[in-house]
């Protein structure tokens, strides 16, 4: 308990600092200044805490402070929404990041599900005079003269841009939207080499009533996490990564109607379950479209371990296999639903690829946001923060 506090507190003592740079383009003159003041408050010993938090693995931070299996595993756990098993160099910030600030914070949730938060940002852009268009596919982007110019719909309709085009693509997906000359420059057909994380898979459950979790508590929380240890964790991320499907995959299950009964019928719930990690490609030939169903059967029988009576609770399930997530939206390559590796490769300043930095492109007046680019994937939005004070 004491060493919880004392991160607790080393939290309070950093978050000015670590949101400082997760707010600023990599390099820049506002991250310096923001580790310059980082130096002044917390002295050297300071500083090399906190770059040592930036790059140790999970497995090492959680050594470090506690001896407790559980407690290593809850906050290895989060590490798991993204790339980061617990022994890959860089986890261990993400990991403290979301353990300790979720429980200083807390999480929204959007009430009525995450159309509020969808509703609320076209909102801000129609009453800003700016127009949403759906299902109008960018076929390409214009370039004269070496600079955006504007882009090419699917139907064949050209929209001009005043300042600059602004594209929250997959970075891998982007050399492919630009004219050959520009795609074929080495410093564009780069970002082809944009790594995927391993994928994912979503098991949506409506249910006649909330789950008997074994850990009765557990019905009070909107999330659940099952690793269930540390090993476990490490294991799956191997597996996933040789292309076999893990015997004991990391679920992260959300029990939404907890907090938000109108998410369900009266009586009734939901509950959604993420499935860290899987392969990109299966090892043995089959395809997700042929393996998934068969799969969330596993994964089924994982949960009703933890909450057994659970498949007599279900009244409707549907499956969301990589392949699935990939067709829904094809920036989810390969079912990568974290907008690219957040490995420290490819992480930082050097997030997507190098030359396409602090959110700038090789072409001019072509920026990028989104998960593809720094600070990462999540729904901060201070990437698209970032390029809106570059644009201006």
């Amino acid at each position: 308990m004491a060493e919880w506090e004392a991160l607790t507190a080393k939290l309070q003592e950093l978050a000015p600092y670590l949101f400082g740079i997760l707010g600023s383009d990599l390099p820049s003159w506002k991250a310096v200044k923001t580790l310059w003041k980082a130096h002044r408050a917390l002295g050297t010993d300071g500083v090399y805490d906190l770059v040592k938090l930036a790059l140790a693995s999970t497995r090492a931070f959680t050594d470090e402070h506690f001896t407790s299996p559980k407690v290593k595993a809850l906050m290895a756990s989060w590490g798991m929404h993204l790339d980061f098993a617990p022994d890959i160099s860089g986890g261990a910030l993400f990991s403290f990041l979301e353990t300790m600030g979720g429980q200083l914070f807390g999480m929204v949730i959007g009430k009525g599900g995450a159309s509020t938060m969808i509703d609320g940002l076209v909102g801000v852009i129609t009453e800003k005079g700016g127009e949403v268009r759906c299902g109008a596919r960018v076929d390409e982007i214009l370039v004269s003269g070496g600079k955006a110019i504007g882009v090419r719909l699917s139907n064949g309709d050209i929209i001009r841009a005043s300042r600059a085009v602004i594209s929250n693509v997959n970075p891998k997906l982007m050399p492919d939207l630009l004219p050959d000359e520009q795609s074929a420059r080495p410093t564009v057909a780069r970002a082809r080499a944009f790594r995927p994380g391993l994928s994912t898979m979503m098991i949506h459950l409506a249910l006649d009533s909330l789950p008997a979790w074994t850990a009765s508590e557990a019905r009070e929380y909107n999330y659940v996490h099952i690793g269930p240890f540390v090993d476990d964790m490490a294991l799956a991320y191997t597996d996933a990564a040789a292309g076999r499907l893990p015997s004991s995959p990391t679920l992260v299950v959300g029990q939404p109607t907890v907090s938000d009964p109108s998410r369900a019928p009266e009586g009734k719930h939901v509950l959604w379950v993420q499935v860290r990690v899987l392969p990109l490609e299966i090892a043995d030939g089959r395809s997700w479209d042929e393996a998934g169903e068969g799969y969330a059967d596993h994964v089924m029988g994982i949960l009703e371990q933890y909450a057994p009576g659970l498949a007599q609770q279900v009244i409707g399930r549907a499956v969301l296999t990589p392949s699935d997530l990939e067709r829904y939206n094809a920036n989810l390559v390969l079912g990568d639903s974290l907008g690219g590796s957040h490995h420290p490769a490819q992480f930082f300043f050097l997030r997507p690829v190098p030359g396409w930095g602090r959110h700038r492109t090789p072409v001019d007046r072509l920026f990028i946001c989104g998960a593809g680019t720094w600070p990462g994937g999540g729904v901060g939005g201070a990437s698209g923060a970032m390029v809106a004070s570059i644009v201006g």
